[in-house]
């Protein structure tokens, strides 16, 4: 349960982080794709890209080391999964607006690599969000069961754990017991409801 709320918490922080850097990349960038500033001004687009840089880099880097991650792992399982193109397009948007600055280019897309970053973290955590709401609730469904149950054995019973129930094992459930697993009802009746 603490590492679940320690994804949780390290996932949050990364698209607070995403969110704010990529706002802040965006502001940086209206500047330059608006094309307020003259060519006088030219030390100024020059700050506003390096802010830029300097503002997305840990965006690409720390929140989306998921996909990095991500990728890694599957090369190395040699297998393609969709974080790889994820980390190639993040690394190549980052970097091609880093060749292109150094060539004296007009265009770089850092907030662009930020942002491409936040929306994906969006939907990583609403599906870590959901595998843990399913991660509890099927805990709770484990811990309301029972550990042991009666096996019906040669007109006696007795205890096994629920772990060794096989299909097609007589079992003996008395009223007002949680019944572990599904069954159907040899002999007597009951009546029996849902959870």
């Amino acid at each position: 349960d603490k590492q679940i709320v320690r994804e949780h918490r390290t996932m949050l922080g990364r698209v607070v982080l995403a969110g704010i850097g990529s706002m802040q990349a965006m502001t940086y960038a209206a500047v330059l794709y608006l094309n307020v500033l003259d060519s006088s001004e030219q030390l100024y687009k020059e700050l506003f890209r390096y802010s830029s840089l300097l503002i997305a880099t840990p965006v690409v880097f720390y929140s989306g080391l998921p996909f990095f991650q991500g990728a890694w792992r599957g090369l190395k399982q040699k297998t393609l999964n969709m974080d790889l193109p994820i980390a190639i397009a993040l690394f190549l948007a980052w970097a091609g607006s880093i060749v292109n600055m150094a060539l004296g280019g007009e265009h770089v897309y850092f907030e662009s690599a930020a942002m491409f970053v936040f929306f994906l973290l969006i939907s990583r955590w609403i599906e870590q969000h959901q595998r843990h709401r399913i991660q509890r609730e099927w805990q709770r469904l484990q811990d309301a069961l029972p550990q042991v149950i009666r096996k019906v054995v040669d007109d006696d019973y007795r205890w096994i754990g629920t772990q060794q129930i096989r299909i097609g094992d007589p079992l003996l459930i008395t009223q007002g017991e949680v019944i572990p697993v599904d069954a159907v009802i040899l002999t007597g009746t009951a009546q029996v409801s849902e959870a």
